[in-house]
């Protein structure tokens, strides 16, 4: 696991609108070592996004194994979960599936620490 004195973070969902402001915003912080990404479709950050991140994991938020790979990939201490509709305001699972496949994943042992 990644040494705990150093802040590691996983932002999953970063290429929405929050995502990126969030990975903006931990690029900037002096106290975050690393900003790693998990997103459906990396191509949407551009390249002064992608200038800022420490690594870029390609997956669903929704499926708790792309969850885990990115997880144990990126070692993160640290996960903020950035996922929405994006600008449709019509009402959508998006938020509760993807906590779920979050909490699924971070009850298992090795990502307990």
């Amino acid at each position: 696991m990644t040494n705990y004195n150093q802040k590691s973070v996983l932002i999953i969902g970063a290429t929405g609108n929050l995502g990126l402001e969030l990975l903006r915003h931990a690029a900037k912080d002096s106290e975050i070592d690393e900003v790693h990404v998990m997103a459906r479709t990396p191509s949407k950050l551009d390249a002064a996004d992608l200038s800022l991140v420490t690594s870029i994991e390609k997956g669903n938020a929704r499926d708790t194994n792309d969850i885990e790979h990115a997880l144990r990939k990126t070692k993160a201490n640290y996960v903020i979960l950035a996922t929405g509709n994006g600008k449709d305001v019509s009402k959508s699972d998006t938020r509760e599936a993807t906590g779920r496949a979050l909490a699924t994943a971070l009850q298992k042992e090795e990502f307990s620490q």
